[in-house]
């Protein structure tokens, strides 16, 4: 399979509506391909079953569903928890800073 140049693609995509959330190692890149040379937007469901966004919720169950989602993952908060979470999310966390 073919490896993508992950910040070649982002440094290229920033008209895209794609590109808020960028292309992030482990997105199946026919999603990827598809967004990139079409333009195709994609709404809460269809995001989901791309694997752009692991869960949807409605305008209405919004705040509950994250909440619960919080909730979760409470019992694993803590030091490690967050070390896992910069050293995944590194470059992610590097260019919100920058910007």
């Amino acid at each position: 399979m073919a490896k993508l140049d992950f910040d070649a693609l982002n440094s290229t995509l920033r008209y895209l509506m794609f590109s808020v959330f960028s292309v992030q190692p482990g997105a199946p890149i026919a999603t990827a391909h598809e967004a990139m040379t079409t333009g195709r937007r994609y709404g809460g469901e269809d995001a989901r079953e791309a694997g752009i966004v692991a869960a949807t919720a409605g305008e209405d169950e919004l705040l509950d569903v994250a909440v619960a989602r919080a909730e979760e993952r409470a019992a694993k908060a803590g030091a490690v928890f967050g070390t896992i979470k910069e050293r995944l999310y590194a470059e992610v966390i590097a260019e919100l800073r920058a910007s």
